[in-house]
């Protein structure tokens, strides 16, 4: 049970739908806001999770066992959670995470396809706590694979496109339906917000959605 007043905010969307811009105009409107607060990413974090990151999204790991990500992806998170997020959360900030304990289900259970129940029981038997609430930038498939290809029409961009990046629309397509079926399974936690809109849009829909969640802690957003 999660009693701190500290809360635990983590993004989560396939690959262009803006979530990590989303998290950064949230990260600018708390330091604005002095509102103390702790910003992480996975694969990521600590340094051992800027290690495995490398292995993580590198193409040249292209060969990588799906079942070997997956315990890659744990054990950042389980360093990350320990040296960072509950520190912080217990100490009363406020964390955000781009992208957790979701995108491993959404991708390697259904992008990957080794099923979104081990994967989700797999979290829940590992972890000691989940995030208070999960923003999910949602958008389709082919509005996401637009904006890769106009990306793409930079070089400097194009090369530094990682392995989940260069998967086929079907790869792309399961992880949604997975992170919306992870959506459907917990409602409470989840937040869906429409990521097809202009980005401004997305940021009001974001603030307003935090703000009235968490009324105390976010809202003058």
């Amino acid at each position: 049970m999660q009693t701190s007043s500290g809360l635990f905010v983590t993004f989560e969307g396939i690959d262009g739908s803006g979530k990590t811009t989303q998290c950064q105009r949230l990260l600018s409107r708390l330091a604005e806001l002095a509102i103390p607060h702790l910003a992480t990413r996975e694969p990521g974090g600590t340094a051992l999770g800027e290690r495995v990151r490398d292995i993580l999204l590198n193409s040249n790991y292209l060969a990588l066992d799906p079942q070997a990500e997956v315990f890659l992806f744990l054990a950042n998170r389980v360093q990350n959670l320990t040296e960072l997020i509950i520190p912080a959360r217990e100490a009363g900030q406020v964390v955000i995470s781009d992208r957790h304990r979701d995108s491993t289900i959404a991708f390697q259970g259904g992008g990957r396809q080794l099923g979104l129940d081990w994967l989700d029981r797999l979290h829940q038997e590992s972890l000691s706590i989940e995030p208070d609430c999960t923003l999910l930038f949602d958008l389709p498939v082919a509005t996401s694979l637009a904006r890769s290809q106009k990306r793409d029409t930079d070089p400097a961009q194009a090369k530094h496109r990682d392995r989940f990046e260069q998967e086929e629309a079907d790869f792309h397509e399961r992880t949604r339906q997975a992170y919306l079926e992870l959506a459907r399974r917990y409602p409470k936690r989840f937040v869906i917000i429409d990521a097809a809109v202009p980005i401004d849009e997305v940021t009001i829909s974001m603030f307003t959605s935090l703000a009235a969640r968490y009324p105390k802690q976010l809202g003058q957003l």
